[in-house]
């Protein structure tokens, strides 16, 4: 995930120009970087596509007779290299990937990390014989990536995200996620109102009003950010496909969904709040469809590197916050 600041200011200039099609070179550059000519077919994604994401085509679904979601695996890897060397971490990032990927990324290290991490998660969770690199990728209708290959990975549903020291990506094989990583310490400017009152909904703008502290408003507004992006990821949709003004997290007591696009007002959906280490600043938001009984899918949290001899370590997530729809 880029920092914050960097989303808001291109989803600024596009604001504008939403009437008309998503550029034709940012279309294929997206898609050049998940299909890398090894294979993959990736499917356009247009505007139009995003938009018509109301009532008819909503995500949130109707679960009736829907078994459970079964347990669902979130990889973190930290932004500690190896040993310190940067170098190696990024030699072995290369190797998971290959070049077509690490041209397509455009020498970006903490992207390249980021996708290679999820090739080992995938590949690890697909069991013995699949390896990294055989991990193909392309664009659903909605522009979200998804496995085509290989075999073994058939069903497999996953999402990344990335900041400053923390990668994450949550696995599932029963149903669309979405996860999002922030620092609830970063800052996006002085005033986190003019901010929230551009890109939140008004009821959300009322209880960010409602906190005194300028110091906790800020971090408040950070983690309902990670669970707003949780959400749109879990739908396939962006900023623009599912604009975060046009539907409600309550962050305070809970964080049900409440979406009025959506076939059931978001009811499908939980959300959970962790921190991955007590003692850091990092918050993930993960975002899964509930289980027939209502209830939030369990969760199995583990550490891990790019190096398969580093072993995993079992995660010991703080919970924050959790949706209390039943």
């Amino acid at each position: 995930m880029r920092a914050v600041v960097a989303r808001a200011v291109d989803a600024c200039a596009r604001e504008g120009r939403r009437a008309r099609a998503r550029d034709a070179a940012r279309r294929m550059s997206a898609r050049a970087r998940w299909t890398t000519g090894r294979g993959g077919a990736g499917t356009r994604a247009t505007r139009a596509r995003e938009r018509a994401f109301a009532g008819r085509r909503a995500c949130s679904c109707a679960r009736a007779g829907v078994e459970d979601i079964g347990t669902i695996e979130v990889w973190c890897l930290d932004g500690t290299t190896r040993g310190g060397d940067a170098a190696a971490t990024t030699s072995r990032a290369s190797a998971l990937a290959g070049e077509d990927e690490v041209e397509a990324l455009g020498g970006n290290s903490a992207r390249l990390i980021a996708r290679a991490f999820l090739r080992r998660v995938l590949a690890t969770h697909g069991g013995r014989g699949v390896k990294a690199r055989e991990v193909r990728f392309e664009l659903g209708e909605r522009g979200k990536p998804r496995v085509v290959a290989p075999r073994a990975l058939e069903g497999t549903y996953f999402s990344l995200s990335h900041c400053d020291g923390l990668t994450a990506v949550c696995v599932s094989t029963h149903g669309e996620i979405g996860i999002d990583v922030e620092d609830e310490n970063r800052r996006i400017g002085s005033d986190v109102m003019k901010f929230a009152r551009r890109w939140l909904s008004p009821n959300e703008r009322e209880a960010l009003e409602a906190v005194r502290d300028d110091d906790e408003r800020a971090r408040a507004f950070m983690r309902l950010w990670t669970a707003k992006e949780a959400y749109v990821k879990a739908l396939g949709l962006g900023i623009a496909g599912r604009p975060f003004r046009e539907f409600d997290i309550d962050f305070g007591s809970s964080l049900d969904v409440r979406d009025d696009a959506a076939s059931d007002g978001g009811a499908s959906w939980r959300l959970a709040q962790f921190r991955p280490r007590a003692d850091d600043s990092h918050v993930l938001s993960l975002c899964a469809l509930a289980n027939a009984d209502g209830t939030l899918p369990p969760v199995r949290a583990r550490w891990a590197t790019l190096f398969d001899d580093d072993g995993v370590t079992e995660a010991d997530f703080v919970l924050l916050n959790q949706s209390r729809r039943e």
